[in-house]
């Protein structure tokens, strides 16, 4: 009976663990769909509102190794966004952009990170539960093993994704005030 206990702990343990893991990854996955929702975008001035929608939508059907290379391609150097503009036949449109840099200081190491995070994800949801046998009360403490080491190992990224969400809405918000402000108006004027 103590024998069986032990191992429904255990179960129980690994089963919070993987659900641990399972909304971490998703997390990060979410974290990132907003970041490249946001992120280097032109738009004819009216347009922004449903610009933004197509976009969004467009990143809510992407896996997480996808959102990870388009912040890679668009986001870890400094850059033009504003390359290729709208085309308009009469040439009169008016546009605005936004776009931005997270400054990453080694880019392949930030890559190596990256794409550990997705196979770290790919590992937990397309292997480890066909190798995990939950009536093992060894391969129990093993498996609890390995998604402790594996939480621990794809943290720092996400929380290096979280900040830079962070830094990069209040940037909005910092913007959007100046321009609502009165001598953000000024300046326009």
């Amino acid at each position: 009976m103590e024998e069986e206990t032990e191992l429904q702990s255990a179960r129980d343990e690994v089963l919070r663990a993987i659900g641990r893991n399972l909304l971490l990854f998703q997390r990060a996955e979410l974290m990132l769909k907003q970041l490249n929702a946001i992120g280097s975008f032109t738009s004819r001035g009216g347009e922004v509102q449903d610009t933004f929608a197509a976009r969004k939508a467009r990143f809510d059907k992407q896996t997480l190794g996808q959102q990870l290379k388009h912040l890679q391609e668009n986001h870890f150097a400094e850059r033009d966004p504003f390359e290729g503009p709208i085309d308009e036949a009469d040439g009169s449109v008016n546009t605005i952009g936004f776009d931005f840099s997270l400054g990453v200081t080694d880019p392949e190491a930030r890559k190596l990170a990256q794409d550990e995070m997705v196979k770290e994800r790919n590992h937990l949801v397309h292997q480890m539960f066909a190798e995990f046998d939950s009536d093992s009360l060894e391969q129990c403490r093993e498996t609890l093993v390995k998604l402790n080491e594996q939480r621990e190992s794809i943290l720092p990224e996400f929380q290096r994704i979280a900040d830079e969400l962070i830094a990069v809405s209040e940037g909005i918000a910092c913007t959007a005030a100046f321009f609502a402000s009165p001598e953000g108006q000024a300046a326009l004027s």
